[in-house]
């Protein structure tokens, strides 16, 4: 089943958009990252695996550049199993929005 995971505007502290449960799997399919507020932005996106500290070495997107009032999508497969996390942050808060689609295994 696809579902969609929205996280809202990022703040600039990292916060867990997507935390994995126990037995659970997701296959991301697509992430839009939108900025809202007229201004450029910078986000950085993270996917810390089961059991590890998070870190920049984690790094999916690291302070990639969103244009003002744009929409960026990236379309390549993210696969997470349990106790993944996924994570965001922005270099503004309130300003930029990631929308994520994936399915689930549980």
């Amino acid at each position: 089943m696809f579902t969609c995971y929205k996280s809202g505007l990022l703040t600039v502290n990292s916060q867990p958009i997507i935390s994995m449960k126990p037995n659970q799997f997701l296959q991301i399919s697509a992430i839009w990252v939108c900025e809202t507020s007229g201004n450029a932005d910078t986000i950085t996106l993270r996917h810390t695996l089961s059991g590890q500290t998070s870190s920049s070495k984690d790094d999916l997107f690291s302070s990639l550049a969103v244009a003002a009032n744009s929409t960026t999508t990236f379309t390549t497969p993210i696969y997470m199993k349990p106790g993944d996390i996924l994570s965001a942050f922005a270099s503004t808060a309130s300003r930029v929005n990631v929308s994520i689609y994936g399915r689930t295994s549980v």
